[in-house]
């Protein structure tokens, strides 16, 4: 397929029964997996990087060790459900939410 953006990667998201993520580096931050789970669509992903941190396991997706773990969370995925990816991403990773975190963290150095 390639890469894909815009509308049409909104709509694969959407449509998609879920989002796998076997990414097996430290990935720092998993932008793609916010994006995928803001459509209402549930990740799976190694853990690595910061990927316990964006998924909620059980919850918005699943965080497996290994691709046996993964095969196995494909067959769970529809215990998840859609609404409480999209309210997560929402109440998390919003610009206002992601701001406010900044300003925090600098005011924190400011004050040493």
């Amino acid at each position: 397929m390639g890469e894909v953006s815009g509308k049409k990667r909104i709509e694969l998201f959407r449509k998609a029964k879920g989002f796998l993520f076997p990414i097996t580096w430290e990935e720092p931050f998993g932008l793609v997996v916010i994006e995928a789970m803001a459509c209402g669509t549930p990740a799976i992903a190694l853990n690595h990087g910061a990927m316990s941190e964006i998924i909620k396991n059980g919850k918005t997706g699943f965080v497996v060790k290994n691709v046996d773990e993964m095969v196995k969370a494909i067959k769970k995925i529809d215990q998840i459900k859609r609404d409480d990816c999209r309210k997560e991403v929402e109440k998390r990773f919003s610009y206002q939410r992601m701001v406010d975190n900044y300003l925090k963290a600098f005011e924190k150095i400011k004050r040493g």
